[in-house]
């Protein structure tokens, strides 16, 4: 059901919203999942001038709005509606005042699905066959600063690009150099799918961490998260000695919207003056 407001057509100018009305005894509620305002998508058209000043009856709407937010053809990239569903959930309601929409999700993959491959030899740690060595300029500032693409990001190796609103599902070898690594994400906190010592996935309560244990080498330890923070995010084992021996990835998330999204304060820029005055003994 919708509310809303006909008088004076101010319906089209948006005095409208849903209405669910809850039935009891209704006999489709089974269709329904959840039915409750996480749940509800409104699809609206939207005209850019007032309902009162267009006098030519039924007119074709300058835009169509999802849950409010849209864009059209001569307009800004602004921001668009995110909807996070479960899978089988569903309830959409028209809310426009002229046009009937035919409403198609179409599939795509969203899973980033990885393994990283921790090895140790001669006294190094390697990700993937790589060992970390800090580059002289911050993963954050070569972007920022147009010095690198997201192709070309240094460390060469260490650097793994992900893309916007995927999951990130990653696993990782366990018993590395005999030990069990305390591995530790920036930028997020991931839910355990797979925990050291166990041999089954929980995708519906997993527990939320930022540091995990890789566990034995017989384990396949998997985390997830969302691609929901732009930004460098450093992977880590959280025990500083094997840091320092080259135990770490950095994953770039959404590179593109840094320069957007990502404003360094004046600190920030003071920090580069700061370190390149420092003598050889202070480093």
């Amino acid at each position: 059901m919708v509310l809303i407001k006909y008088p004076a057509t101010q319906y089209c100018d948006g005095l409208r919203g849903p209405l669910i009305v809850y039935d009891e005894d209704d006999s489709h509620a089974s269709l329904y999942d959840v039915d409750d305002e996480s749940t509800v998508i409104t699809l609206t058209d939207w005209y850019h001038e007032k309902a009162k000043t267009i006098t030519s009856g039924a007119t074709t709407p300058n835009s169509t709005l999802i849950n409010g937010l849209g864009r059209y053809s001569a307009g800004n990239e602004t921001t668009l509606a995110v909807v996070n569903v479960t899978q089988g959930t569903r309830q959409v309601g028209n809310v426009s005042a002229t046009p009937s929409y035919s409403m198609q999700i179409n599939p795509w993959e969203t899973t980033v699905a990885m393994f990283l491959e921790f090895a140790f030899s001669d006294g190094i740690f390697t990700v993937n066959g790589v060992e970390y060595v800090p580059p002289t300029v911050p993963v954050l500032l070569q972007i920022l600063s147009g010095a690198q693409t997201a192709d070309s990001l240094l460390p060469s190796g260490s650097i793994i690009s992900l893309p916007r609103n995927a999951t990130v599902e990653l696993s990782m070898t366990g018993g590395v150099n005999s030990e069990q690594h305390p591995m530790h994400l920036h930028g997020h906190t991931f839910s355990v799918v797979r925990a050291a010592g166990a041999s089954d996935y929980n995708f519906v309560n997993p527990i939320r961490r930022d540091v995990v244990n890789a566990g034995d080498s017989t384990d396949n330890v998997t985390i997830r998260f969302t691609t929901d923070n732009p930004g460098p995010w450093i992977f880590h084992c959280h025990i500083d000695w094997h840091l320092e021996e080259g135990f770490a990835v950095v994953f770039a998330e959404r590179t593109d919207e840094w320069n957007s999204t990502i404003h360094p304060t004046e600190q920030w820029d003071n920090l580069c003056p700061t370190y390149d005055a420092l003598s050889s003994d202070d480093l």
